[in-house]
């Protein structure tokens, strides 16, 4: 609730009392919060019945993260909340800042006519309580719990050649305008989860906890190609009948190249 408040007073909205933040942030079908180094810089949440109307509200970013993405990774969480919760049919508006408008027509809103204000979307999919819909929220989900991977995040030093590198080896582009030290791709076809790229002080220490699989049906095309883009092959004895190559990024990062048919 702190938090809120504060992300509030950032932004310049007006001040609100505790009892009331306290019942709206309960009275939220979804919200997201994006931190950073343990604090939250950016947020955004839902209100509404659940199944034909719907709100986004409080879409809030402190102005030292402006232009760096973070009202972009709400506003994701958001749609996927909304393809998944959101009856066929069913309105789905907000309330703009003044000039904005054009970041939020990214996400499928549209400008109400110029007496009236604020914007809308209509979604057209399966309705609620539906087996499809069922399947995208997943057995035993609630609607105020449900989350997905946004974007992957790989540290970095250095940034312009880290960001050439995997800006290329995925076939992705730039989300937004990269920042010197910030950067998200996503999938020009728009089927996969993003990855982004920060750039950090302290260098790598030891193998990575976390790995990309890059699914193929190409493996050794798809090799050549990235040795040739600056990745290296990781020096390994490999066991009978492997179906994967391990490489590694220009600062070290391991991944995998993995033959897949289907």
């Amino acid at each position: 609730m702190e938090e809120f408040r504060r992300l509030r007073a950032a932004v310049g909205w007006g001040e609100v009392d505790d009892d009331g933040v306290a019942v709206a942030l309960q009275g939220s079908l979804y919200a997201c919060v994006v931190e950073h180094d343990g604090t939250a810089v950016a947020c955004g949440r839902i209100v509404g019945d659940g199944g034909l109307y719907f709100y986004v509200q409080d879409v809030m970013v402190l102005p030292e993260f402006q232009g760096r993405g973070m009202g972009a990774s709400v506003m994701d969480a958001v749609t996927r909340y909304l393809e998944g919760a959101a009856a066929g049919g069913a309105f789905v508006g907000l309330m703009a800042a003044e000039g904005s408008e054009r970041f939020y027509e990214r996400y499928g809103f549209r400008r109400r006519p110029d007496d009236r204000p604020g914007m809308y979307r209509v979604f057209q999919h399966a309705s609620v309580g539906s087996e499809e819909w069922r399947h995208r929220v997943g057995p035993g989900a609630t609607l105020a719990s449900y989350v997905r991977v946004g974007s992957v995040v790989i540290d970095c030093n250095d940034f312009p050649r880290m960001l050439a590198f995997w800006q290329e080896a995925l076939r992705y582009g730039p989300r937004d305008p990269p920042e010197g030290d910030w950067a998200v791709l996503r999938d020009p076809n728009g089927r996969n989860v993003n990855v982004s790229l920060q750039l950090v002080p302290e260098p790598r220490v030891g193998k990575n906890r976390l790995h990309f699989d890059l699914y193929t049906d190409d493996r050794d095309g798809e090799v050549e190609r990235l040795l040739g883009i600056g990745a290296t092959i990781h020096p390994r004895t490999p066991e009978p009948d492997e179906d994967f190559i391990v490489l590694a990024d220009p600062e070290g990062n391991l991944f995998c190249v993995i033959q897949k048919d289907d």
